[in-house]
């Protein structure tokens, strides 16, 4: 089931903290966490977007899409050889290889 929690003024805040403790743990630049953000930022802007705004009113969703962009700013810009396996395994089982995948095509789509 999807949580229907909508997002509040705090969880951006979170979210970073989280990207910069993964990035501590995996030993990535902290431009990567930052970069992580950016990315998110500009997908749950991005206007008439169906997906960007389901993020902002589901809070599994905003968690997928917050570990997809970490997932694509490393694949960017770290030298770390990241596989969709190892970000199913970042958050624990939650997400599976298949919903990260998708969720990726939908940040880059816009």
């Amino acid at each position: 089931p999807v949580s229907t929690s909508p997002l509040n003024p705090t969880d951006r805040t979170k979210m970073l903290e989280w990207y910069h403790s993964i990035s501590a743990f995996l030993s990535l630049s902290p431009t990567t966490a930052s970069r992580s953000l950016t990315y998110l930022d500009r997908f749950l802007h991005a206007p008439r977007s169906k997906a960007a705004h389901l993020c902002t009113v589901h809070r599994e969703e905003y968690q997928l899409a917050a570990l997809t962009t970490l997932f694509l700013a490393i694949k960017l810009h770290e030298r770390l050889n990241i596989k969709i396996g190892h970000v199913s395994y970042l958050s624990r089982g939650r997400y599976g290889e298949e919903e990260v995948a998708e969720m990726e095509m939908r940040v880059l789509e816009g």
